[in-house]
């Protein structure tokens, strides 16, 4: 027998410095979450990475359009380092220079090569798959990550893998933006840090394109009005309180790391330089929204949404007819009507079986519907395809909900 040191070994459950250990159960979820998602995603983005392949095999000479991202990238980190995104046609800008500045790096490891930032792209879209897919399986395991990739391999499929590696602002926010709608809404079913989480996909998504900021906007009043009302309309949650107006926020701070704060932060240095000392872009956007430009309007407005909505819509592949001016066609207003009766119903059925997780998505993909309308109704003539390329996301949330 060896001899006693005097020293009594440390309790069951705790590191030798008396701290709770973390227990082996937890971190073996989270390690097979992980690896289920990894996978899910690696499944469920195969195109892309064929597309990335693709690419490897031809040089590419960008013209138009994808010579002038190209060209802001490289000005990241020199005396004209980009403030906002892509100009447009309209005297403006979209909101930030933030897809520039992600595609900066591999552009200069890269010796300059344009393909890079389409490299770029496919890999933040990856990683978009990624985080869905472990949100899904940390809110619902199995199921709810079989089902969410089906819908994004089928968003993968009717958006086309080219799209989704193509370094064009209309198409980079796509995958951020339903990452920004999966992280709200576990935000409204309890996970606090979600909500700040959001902020970082978001920020890549409105700084992108102006119009998903419309969406954007959508998705803070639907967390603020759940919060309000949910127990309202589906019952308190087993482990609520007392009601507590000020809760959430304080909650959304205590849960977030600050590292979260910092990142969203620094990604909004650029927009907020700009709209101190720069060209006063936010002015500019305000301006040009005053003006009466032709644009679609509500009436084909509503037309257009239900093109997009319809169960065999452009967002599984389905047709997406242009007319001779070259803009979208629309489809009347019953595939609209449909999709928000389809909506009502899993509302009320989440209400008399007070489904909590039913009655957040489907109010959540309500307000994004109708957010839709005035966000598609400022498109301004003639409405190309790619200009409503977003509403792709918000059909397959439609009918995703409606499933679910």
């Amino acid at each position: 027998m060896g001899r006693s040191t005097g020293v009594s070994p440390p309790p069951v459950g705790t590191t030798a410095g008396g701290d709770p250990a973390t227990p082996p159960g937890p971190r073996r979820a989270a390690r097979r979450g992980l690896s289920a998602a990894v996978g899910a995603a690696l499944l469920v983005g195969a195109p892309l990475v064929v597309a990335v392949v693709a690419m490897t095999r031809e040089p590419w000479l960008p013209v138009g359009d994808f010579a002038h991202m190209v060209f802001r990238t490289s000005q990241v980190g020199t005396a004209e380092t980009p403030l906002v995104g892509a100009y447009s046609t309209k005297g403006w800008a979209h909101p930030g220079p933030l897809l520039f500045w992600l595609a900066a790096p591999l552009y200069r490891l890269s010796g300059g090569d344009p393909r890079s930032v389409e490299w770029t792209l496919a890999a933040l879209n990856l990683t978009c798959l990624v985080a869905l897919l472990l949100v899904a399986w940390r809110r619902g395991r199995t199921a709810l990550l079989l089902a969410v990739s089906a819908l994004a391999a089928l968003l993968v499929h009717g958006i086309s893998a080219g799209v989704l590696v193509t370094f064009w602002n209309p198409y980079v926010p796509l995958l951020p933006f339903l990452l920004t709608v999966v992280l709200v809404w576990d935000a409204g079913l309890g996970r606090w840090r979600s909500a700040a989480l959001a902020l970082i996909p978001a920020s890549i998504a409105i700084q992108g394109h102006i119009a998903v900021g419309v969406l954007g906007a959508a998705l803070a009043v639907w967390l603020v009005a759940w919060h309000r009302w949910a127990d309202h309309l589906v019952g308190p949650r087993p482990d609520a309180g007392v009601a507590d107006p000020g809760a959430g926020t304080r909650r959304v701070g205590r849960a977030v790391p600050r590292w979260v704060w910092a990142v969203v932060a620094l990604m909004w240095i650029g927009p907020v330089a700009d709209a101190l000392f720069d060209i006063h872009n936010p002015l500019r956007i305000a301006a040009s929204l005053v003006r009466a430009d032709a644009s679609l309007g509500p009436l084909r407005a509503v037309g257009v949404v239900g093109r997009h909505v319809r169960p065999d819509g452009p967002w599984t592949g389905g047709a997406e007819p242009v007319g001779t001016n070259l803009s979208v066609e629309g489809s009347g207003p019953l595939p609209l009507v449909g999709a928000c009766l389809a909506l009502a119903w899993c509302v009320h059925v989440a209400r008399r079986r007070r489904l909590r997780d039913v009655g957040a998505l489907a109010t959540l993909t309500l307000t994004l519907l109708a957010a839709s309308l005035p966000a598609t109704a400022q498109i301004v003539l003639p409405a190309f395809s790619y200009l409503t390329v977003w509403l792709k996301v918000i059909g397959g949330l439609v009918w995703f909900t409606v499933a679910w």
